[in-house]
């Protein structure tokens, strides 16, 4: 037996034929889904906008380089931007917990523990940051007034947290600085003690100054014997002898002053003398170790100053109390809700019924078809029906 062709035309024939089935179909679930989104509870949803974390400003200098020391044990900024570490907290557990206690939600959502009423929160609360680098913090919730009061709670409690780490982190680093000061204390204080032995000890008090006004002395002793030593060859020339008064008098100053020439150059040779003049020949050796004394100094107590400095900075930053977080919108209570959206629920109730109710008629349409094109088949199609129970 010949397989009749299967012709669209009918197709369309049988369903413009069945129009009213289709339409009656599409009436009904159409009313269905506008009765069912009457029912769904409404939910409103609410946002707070926060300006991203402002970069502070930080010293110059050493006390830039203290500012960083990591001694916090929290390791905050070690990986992602200020704006995702604030995200971070917005969505840490201990941030969720506290909203949890504040609002009463294991009652408020009718659940049995806090975890559950966590997890129900975290579902009703979306934490983005915008293409523009601002953070949303956005709740939906059946009451539009509680989800207003939730976003605006994330809010304070990331100031608060913030507010809690800066003065913690404060409060660390004063007491490491303030290890540091004692132990510089100790540092200064043995660098003052040697420099002080050393002055004592070699009478290099000022080993720069002293060597400079020893030089100009020397220069000026020099000078002065050269000028005695011509007046000599002047006075030899005239014949006159050793045992001559001025002849005398002359080598003896002259003697004097080369005595002295040699006591500027390699220090006294009488041991119960004091001189402020330092020996020239020792002079370079003195001048380093008093430069690497006298420095050891200087930068201890510059360190000094700068940790003391930063003390005062860290104790003033631990009753710091300012805001840490700036709000471009507070959240508001919404007054249109979000869900359930009945348009777009009826259209698509709608849409699916016109589709089902299509496919329906046409499977129907092509069974019966199937099932006259041969004894086989009709076959075929009663045992299908047994098996799915149409017929009894």
């Amino acid at each position: 037996m010949e397989r009749k062709e299967i012709n669209v035309l009918e197709y369309f024939l049988l369903l413009y034929k069945a129009r009213n089935f289709i339409l009656l179909n599409f009436i009904i679930v159409c009313a269905l889904a506008a009765i069912i989104s009457f029912i769904l509870p409404k939910y409103y949803i609410s946002k707070a906008v926060l300006m991203p974390p402002r970069d502070t400003q930080k010293a110059f200098g050493f006390a830039d380089v203290l500012a960083q020391i990591p001694i916090t044990t929290l390791r905050l900024g070690t990986k992602g931007s200020p704006s995702e570490l604030y995200m971070g907290i917005l969505r840490s557990q201990t941030v969720g917990i506290s909203i949890v206690d504040r609002f009463n939600l294991v009652d408020a959502f009718g659940v049995p523990n806090r975890d559950l009423a966590l997890n129900t929160l975290n579902g009703m609360t979306n934490v983005t940051l915008s293409r523009e680098g601002l953070i949303d913090i956005i709740v939906e919730d059946r009451d539009p007034i509680r989800a207003a009061n939730i976003a605006n709670m994330y809010v304070a409690l990331l100031d608060s947290m913030n507010q809690i780490i800066n003065q913690r982190a404060s409060r660390e680093r004063a007491d490491f600085i303030e290890q540091q000061i004692l132990e510089n204390d100790i540092a200064l204080t043995q660098a003052e003690m040697e420099l002080r032995e050393f002055q004592l000890r070699t009478n290099a008090i000022s080993p720069i100054q002293q060597a400079r006004i020893a030089l100009s002395v020397s220069a000026e002793l020099e000078l002065d014997i050269m000028n005695k030593e011509n007046t000599l060859k002047e006075y030899r020339s005239k014949s006159y002898k050793n045992s001559h008064p001025l002849v005398s008098e002359l080598l003896n100053s002259i003697r004097f002053r080369e005595e002295q020439l040699h006591s500027m150059r390699f220090g006294s040779a009488r041991e119960d003398r004091e001189s402020l003049f330092i020996p020239l020949q020792n002079a370079p050796d003195l001048n380093l170790q008093y430069t690497k004394l006298s420095r050891r100094v200087e930068i201890l107590g510059t360190l000094e100053e700068l940790l003391r400095q930063h003390y005062e900075e860290s104790r003033i930053q631990q009753k710091n109390t300012t805001s840490t977080v700036t709000i471009l919108d507070r959240a508001r209570p919404a007054i249109n809700k979000s869900r359930p959206k009945r348009k777009m629920i009826i259209l698509v109730a709608g849409a699916a019924s016109i589709f089902f109710s299509l496919v329906s008629i046409i499977t129907i349409e092509y069974v019966n078809k199937l099932s006259e094109s041969s004894p086989e088949n009709q076959e075929k199609v009663a045992r299908l029906a047994r098996f799915l129970r149409i017929e009894s």
